[in-house]
C-alpha cells in the first residue's frame, strides 16, 4: 500500500496533486527534522485530507483536514513530530465526494511555505499589506522588541466591517495565542513573547469574497505609532470620515480624566475606547460619543483613545482634549457666593454654563429665577473630579432635574446631598426636549437666575 506508487517530495518544492471524488494520491519523503511542516495549495480541489504514515504504516497523529478554506491559491500547514533520516508517506483525500480536483503540497522545516514572501517589519514603522483571490494569506517576521507586543492593522480598501485574520508563530511553528478576527472595533492584538526572539505574522483574508489593502506594524502600546499626543488643557484640532479611526495618547494627570470635544455636532463621532498600557478597555467601549466624559484612571500611568467617526457625509471636524475637571478647556466658570443671585441666558435651546460654589453645609439648596414662564433649565451637580453629587429625597437632582416656574416657588427649588467645604460645580443648560407642565410650556429662551444656600427658601 505504501510502496513505490508514492510520488516522492523534495523539501522546499512543489508537488502537483490530482485526485477524484473517490480517489486518494499518496506522496513520500524523507524527513529533514524533527518536526516538519506539511503544506497544501488548493487548486480546483477546495477541501482535502491528508494522513501523515510512518515506514511501518502507522498513523502519525491526526489526519490533517483542509475544508472549504478560501478558494484557490489558499495554503494551509500543518506540523507533524517525526524521526530525522526515516522515510514517510502522506496519502491525500477529496474532503467527500462533493470535491475533487488539482492542489499542490510540499513539505519543509518551517510554518513558512515553499516560495512564499515574507516581509520584515520594523517597529514602529508601518508595512503594506494586500490579500485578493489570488492572494489569500501574507506572512511578516519581527525580532520581538520587549515581553509584550502588539501588532497594530490599519484598513485601507479591505472591509473594516469584515477585515482580517491574524495568527502569531514562533520561530518553530508553534502558534503564539489564538488566531484572532481583525475588524470593526478591533485593531490590535497583544501577544507575551520572548524579548530578541524571532517571530511570524500570517495575515489572512476573511473569505475569498473580501479583499484590498491594508497595513501592519508592531510596537510595545495599545496604540499605533501615529497616535496624537494630547497636552493637559489643550485643544487639538481633527478630523474624521465615516469608517475612519483615529488615535490619540495621554499621560494621566489625575486619578480621573474627562475627554472633551469642542464641536456640537459631536454625534458624527461614534466608538471611544480608551485602553489602559496593557490594552485593557478603560469604562467599557461607548458606541455613542459624549460631549465630554469621565475615566477612572491611574495619575501618572499613559493612556489610549481610539475613536472611529460613523457619518457617511465626508469629513467630520472636531477638537479634543482633557483635564481633570467636568467642563471644557477655556469654559468661563461663574463663581457663585451664598445668598448671592447669579444670572444666566438661554437662547435658542443652546447655551451652557458653568458655576461653581464651595459647599458651606452638608446640605446645599440650589434655586432658580426666571424671566419668562417658559424658560426651562436643567441643572446638574459635579463634585470637583466631575462625578455627579448624589442627591437626597425624591425633590433631589440626581444629575439632571428641571428646574421651571411651575405654580408655585416649590418648584424652583432642589436639595442637594455634599461635603462641607469642598467645591462643586453646576452645569446649566437646556431641556432636553419640549415638554409641557400644566398650563407651562417648559421650553423656551430668557434670562434665569441661580443661587445656592443652606435653606429651602431662596
Amino acid at each position: 500500500m505504501l510502496g513505490t506508487a508514492a510520488a516522492a517530495l523534495t523539501e522546499n518544492i512543489w508537488a502537483n496533486g490530482s485526485v477524484s471524488a473517490t480517489g486518494t494520491q499518496w506522496f513520500r519523503f524523507t524527513a529533514t527534522a524533527s518536526t516538519q511542516f506539511i503544506h497544501i495549495e488548493n487548486g480546483t480541489l477546495q477541501a482535502l485530507y491528508a494522513q501523515v504514515y510512518d515506514w511501518n504504516g502507522n498513523t502519525v497523529e491526526s489526519e490533517g483536514v483542509q475544508s472549504s478554506p478560501g478558494g484557490s491559491g489558499f495554503r494551509y500547514s500543518y506540523s507533524r513530530t517525526l524521526t530525522i533520516g526515516q522515510q514517510y508517506y502522506i496519502r491525500v483525500r477529496p474532503y467527500s465526494s462533493s470535491y475533487s480536483g488539482a492542489y499542490k503540497i510540499a513539505f519543509n522545516a518551517s510554518i513558512i511555505p515553499p516560495d512564499t514572501d515574507v516581509t520584515a517589519l520594523t517597529e514602529n514603522t508601518w508595512a503594506d499589506g494586500s490579500i485578493s483571490t489570488s492572494v489569500a494569506k501574507q506572512w511578516f517576521s519581527f525580532a520581538a522588541t520587549a515581553s509584550t507586543q502588539f501588532i497594530h492593522i490599519a484598513f485601507g480598501t479591505l472591509s473594516t466591517t469584515y477585515g482580517l485574520y491574524v495568527q502569531v508563530y514562533d520561530k518553530s511553528g508553534a502558534v503564539v495565542g489564538s488566531e484572532v478576527n481583525l475588524s470593526g472595533t478591533t485593531r490590535f492584538i497583544v501577544r507575551t513573547l520572548q524579548p530578541g526572539a524571532e517571530y511570524y505574522v500570517q495575515v489572512r483574508r476573511y473569505s475569498s469574497s473580501y479583499s484590498g489593502t491594508y497595513t501592519i506594524v508592531f510596537n510595545t502600546i495599545p496604540a499605533p505609532p501615529d497616535a496624537v499626543t494630547l497636552t493637559e488643557n489643550t485643544w487639538v484640532s481633527s478630523s474624521i470620515s465615516y469608517g475612519g479611526v483615529q488615535w490619540y495618547r495621554f499621560m494621566a494627570t489625575a486619578a480621573t480624566q474627562h475627554i472633551h470635544f469642542s464641536d456640537s455636532n459631536f454625534s458624527a463621532l461614534s466608538y471611544i475606547t480608551m485602553y489602559d498600557g496593557n490594552g485593557n478597555v478603560i469604562g467599557g467601549q461607548n458606541s455613542e460619543v459624549e460631549p465630554s466624559g469621565s475615566y477612572s484612571v491611574t495619575s501618572g500611568q499613559e493612556y489610549y483613545i481610539w475613536m472611529a467617526g460613523w457619518q457617511n457625509s465626508g469629513a467630520f471636524s472636531y477638537g479634543i482634549a482633557f483635564n481633570a475637571l467636568p467642563f471644557r478647556p477655556g469654559t468661563a466658570v461663574t463663581t457663585l457666593t451664598a445668598n448671592n443671585w447669579a444670572s444666566g441666558n438661554m437662547s435658542a435651546g443652546t447655551d451652557v454654563r458653568w458655576f461653581s460654589f464651595t459647599a458651606t453645609a452638608s446640605m446645599q439648596w440650589i434655586h432658580s429665577d426666571f424671566d419668562n414662564e417658559n424658560t426651562s433649565i436643567l441643572v446638574r451637580v459635579f463634585d470637583s473630579i466631575g462625578n455627579l453629587a448624589y442627591l437626597e429625597s425624591r425633590q433631589s437632582l440626581r444629575g439632571g432635574e428641571w428646574l421651571y416656574p411651575g405654580y408655585s416657588d416649590n418648584y424652583r427649588s432642589r436639595s442637594c446631598g455634599v461635603i462641607s467645604g469642598q467645591v462643586y460645580y453646576v452645569r446649566v443648560s437646556p431641556p432636553y426636549g419640549n415638554i409641557g407642565f400644566g398650563d407651562y410650556y417648559v421650553g423656551g429662551s430668557g434670562t434665569y437666575w441661580i443661587k445656592f444656600n443652606t435653606s429651602s427658601s431662596p
